[in-house]
């Protein structure tokens, strides 16, 4: 009635389905084999016995007063309860099977996806914040702000891999770090390169190459510090048997960017060379239009430094600039290979005579195109000290760098932490005061030049009460004049001072 009167209706909607569940059911219940209760029945009773319903008057048994089949007592009852629970076993194994898919996708998609860390350190002032804006955010024009001390940010990169992301998104993400302060505030590495971050982890060396001296002492410090952090995340790793053999693990896949016939894994003394860390490296030499005008001996040097020191460490090298969009594209290259596992950079550039921005992965140089250092070698010498000379010699000398709070340079507030609405507000409010100031000055003087005209001349001061001389004399005798009694008598009513100051 409530559907209209279209029973018909209703059962064609909702009725087919469990028709066609009942069907099943009951053709699975004649396929099946009997109990073991019918089965230990007596022959005669199972094969020609009359039903209990058949004995009963007409009328109270079948509704239509026909014999049940042999056999067939309250089979209606029990086929109902058999098609429900062959209905039940049915939902659960489709449930199981629907979890069976939702776990297999989801350990698939947690294989294939990935948390990658960036770590971006070096030399105060040299653009790392600059350099990971162009990274996370090329549209966005706003200068960054200096770096105090340890900044956080993470970006998202669709991939195109099947199954990569949280249930197949596509989308992975990275979290990227920026250490400020220079070396003053290097022991922050330790936030972000721990255990859990080591295996998908990239640290960028980031040098100012418009400042040559400073950059083989940032180079050197910062080799020195990565390594003093991987030995202690080496041994809090071996620690746990599950986690003991991660860093011999990742000295392998290292290992595996280099070829198989590559000459300087090959010879034992230039197996002793190359000191890989374990963990993707990447050395950015930024502002490199500094060396446009220089001499083309002086970029020799540099570009066969920088790429020595890289490739032994089993480091990238790339040149870059904000002037040039190329350079910056090398980079997105770089990066997104190290990060997000895309399609490895082949590209090598390290011709200086033509190129100015060089770019060389990590794996793809080898000793003998990068050549000897033009200095005289001694026994004494390593070849990384042959470099650092022939360096020092075209770009000067500077201090080595050194860690902690003693290091850290003077920061100027306002230029450091500097907000356009608070300074604009703050500079108002300044001159407003400033203005104040002036006026109470102003109204100051005023004032005392007032006061100096109303004095009379030559200095004189004016009588401070108009009482003549003579009525203090007269004051003095009259008191002089009462009784000495009275005065007496006042004296000894007053408090004693101990007692008075007590009061």
């Amino acid at each position: 009635n409530m559907f209209g009167g279209s029973g018909g209706r209703f059962e064609a909607c909702f009725g087919l389905r469990d028709k066609a569940r009942m069907a099943d059911a009951e053709a699975a219940h004649e396929a099946a084999p009997p109990p073991p209760e019918a089965a230990a029945k007596p022959a005669a009773k199972a094969g020609g016995a009359v039903s209990k319903e058949n004995e009963k008057p007409a009328g109270q048994g079948n509704p239509a007063g026909a014999s049940a089949a042999p056999g067939g007592g309250g089979g209606g009852e029990e086929g109902g309860k058999e098609s429900k629970t062959v209905e039940a076993n049915r939902e659960k194994d489709e449930q199981k099977d629907i979890m069976t898919m939702v776990v297999g996708h989801a350990r698939r998609a947690a294989k294939s996806s990935i948390e990658a860390t960036a770590i971006f350190v070096g030399s105060q002032g040299a653009g790392k914040s600059t350099l990971m804006q162009r990274y996370t955010a090329p549209d966005r024009e706003e200068d960054p702000k200096p770096t105090p001390a340890l900044d956080y940010s993470f970006t998202r990169k669709e991939v195109k891999r099947e199954g990569a992301g949280a249930a197949g998104g596509g989308k992975e993400v990275c979290h990227m770090w920026e250490i400020g302060g220079g070396s003053a505030l290097a022991n922050l590495l330790d936030v972000p390169l721990t255990e859990s971050t080591v295996k998908n982890v990239t640290v960028c060396v980031v040098v100012d190459m418009s400042r040559p001296a400073e950059m083989f002492p940032c180079l050197a410090f910062w080799m020195e510090r990565v390594r003093a952090r991987l030995r202690e995340v080496e041994t809090q790793l071996r620690a746990k048997p599950a986690t003991a053999k991660v860093m011999d693990q990742l000295r392998e896949r290292a290992k595996k960017r280099f070829s198989d016939k590559h000459p300087d894994m090959v010879g034992e003394f230039q197996r002793k060379m190359m000191s890989l860390t374990g963990i993707n490296l990447l050395i950015v030499a930024h502002k490199a239009d500094a060396l446009a005008d220089r001499d083309p001996d002086m970029k020799k040097v540099m570009g066969r430094t920088l790429r020595f020191v890289a490739h032994t460490n089993g480091a990238g090298l790339v040149y870059t600039s904000t002037r040039d969009k190329q350079s910056m594209v090398n980079l997105k290259k770089m990066l997104n290979q190290q990060l997000f596992r895309e399609a490895p950079v082949k590209t090598k550039v390290v011709d200086h005579n033509k190129y100015l921005y060089l770019m060389v992965p990590s794996g793809a140089d080898t000793l003998k195109d990068i050549g000897q250092p033009p200095v005289q070698p001694s026994e004494k010498d390593t070849p990384l000290d042959l470099w650092r000379k022939a360096f020092q010699g075209y770009f000067g000398t500077s201090p080595p760098l050194t860690m902690g709070v003693a290091a850290l340079p003077e920061v100027d507030p306002k230029k450091q932490f500097s907000e356009k609405a608070v300074d604009e507000a703050r500079a108002h409010k300044e001159h407003a005061l400033w203005l104040y100031k002036e006026s109470a000055a102003r109204a100051a003087s005023e004032a005392a030049k007032a006061t100096s005209k109303a004095r009379p001349a030559g200095g004189a001061k004016a009588p401070s009460s108009s009482r003549p001389p003579g009525d203090k004399a007269a004051s003095s005798s009259s008191s002089s004049s009462r009784p000495s009694g009275d005065r007496d008598k006042k004296r000894s009513t007053a408090p004693p001072p101990a007692e008075a100051a007590g009061a």
